[in-house]
């Protein structure tokens, strides 16, 4: 009934033949081509776009859709590549489900409820158990580069305590060494290790560490480009402000 609301909302498209379409899912910002989303006939996404309705774009030229975009890559990238990918986490798989079954992307909700699609070469990692960012192959790779630390807590999350550095600083000011993980809108996966706990003073001030580092964990087009990269200079390790994170390696910074 969503759908056909949804779609009932949109009369007759203008055509967008060459030019990128930017899709708003839930206030992410996708950007893709309309031959990729007429790419599976029977989807709602092809059905929006099929010439039938008219679209009636916001005032930034994207079309809104108000569904979670959590999972949304696996559908577009399905589209992009006929691939079929789902993710390891029970509950991923579980909120990619919901996702595919309103836009009617038939392949992913087999492969997702197929006893075949099941996950079998992953194991479940205990640590980060609260992260809805990381994949398990994510967190494994992130607990070797942190040397056996373990016992870790979710204290923060933006969606949830609030995107302002004042919220971050209100929930992790104090709390000793913590690991730092961002998403960004083109699906990097990125962040930082300190073991110096943040505060948040008016002015900037640059916190000593030998072992705080930054780490990447994916890029948008390549899902396992790990990298480490520790501190050169540990007198200016980590800036501690009233913005959310500031790290610094030589010339590189993680300014948030």
């Amino acid at each position: 009934e969503q759908r056909e609301k949804l779609e009932s909302d949109f009369p007759k498209l203008r055509e967008f033949q060459g030019n990128p379409i930017k899709l708003d899912i839930g206030g992410k910002v996708f950007k893709t081509s309309l031959e990729t989303l007429r790419k599976d006939s029977n989807s709602m996404l092809a059905s929006m776009f099929s010439g039938r309705f008219s679209m009636k774009a916001q005032e930034d030229g994207s079309f809104f859709i108000d569904r979670d975009p959590t999972h949304f890559r696996f559908i577009l990238n399905f589209l992009r590549t006929g691939e079929v990918l789902v993710p390891d986490s029970p509950l991923a798989r579980k909120e990619l489900l919901l996702e595919v079954e309103f836009y009617n992307i038939t392949p992913i909700m087999d492969a997702l409820t197929s006893t075949r699609a099941e996950p079998q070469a992953s194991p479940v990692v205990s640590e980060f158990a609260n992260s809805t960012l990381m994949s398990e192959g994510d967190k494994t790779t992130l607990l070797s580069s942190l040397d056996g630390k373990s016992a870790w807590r979710l204290i923060y999350k933006a969606s949830r305590d609030g995107f302002r550095g004042a919220d971050f600083h209100r929930c992790c000011d104090n709390k000793g060494e913590t690991v730092s993980v961002i998403q960004t809108t083109d699906d990097w996966l990125f962040g930082g290790y300190t073991d110096v706990p943040w505060t948040s003073p008016l002015r900037k001030r640059f916190k000593e560490s030998s072992q705080s580092f930054l780490f990447a964990l994916r890029s948008s087009a390549q899902s396992n480009a790990a990298v480490k990269a520790s501190i050169t200079d540990s007198n200016y390790a980590v800036c501690h402000r009233s913005v959310l994170l500031y790290f610094r390696r030589r010339s590189h910074y993680l300014h948030c």
